[in-house]
């Protein structure tokens, strides 16, 4: 249903090969591991990202800091002001609060392992404390 390309990815030309079969949505992401950039940076990088026209922008970066979360969390609103679709949140222990803010606040979706062996990034949390988390603020 989903290919996921990574913006600085050689791979563009699939994006072309994705419209024409009409059926596979095109999320165009964004990772970045050693850090989380000012928003300033984070909007340039949205708008630039936008060109593409792809479903959905995903950008995901790294938390030193719990202010991280916040800058990051900001691109929700601001993207759907905008009309788009984006999953945006940070990975790392720190970002793990905006691992379950995101959907909260408009995210098109968050990532949770199944199981805590089975993370595929830092800080993911599993599907079962996602699960009691979003259970708590009623949700």
């Amino acid at each position: 249903d989903f290919v996921d390309i990574e913006i600085r990815s050689e791979k563009r030309f699939i994006f072309d090969l994705i419209r024409k079969r009409g059926k596979t949505k095109l999320i165009l992401s964004f990772h970045e591991f050693r850090r989380t950039p000012t928003f300033e940076e984070l909007q340039k990088l949205f708008e630039g990202m936008d060109r593409y026209e792809a479903d959905i922008i995903k950008i995901v970066t790294f938390a030193r800091s719990f202010e991280d979360n916040l800058r990051i969390l900001s691109l929700i609103p601001y993207a759907r002001k905008r009309r788009r679709k984006i999953v945006a949140f940070c990975m790392g222990e720190r970002g793990r609060i905006s691992r379950i803010f995101s959907p909260l606040l408009g995210g098109a979706w968050t990532y949770a392992s199944i199981k805590e062996t089975r993370q595929s990034a830092p800080g993911q949390i599993t599907v079962k404390e996602m699960r009691e988390v979003l259970e708590r603020v009623g949700c």
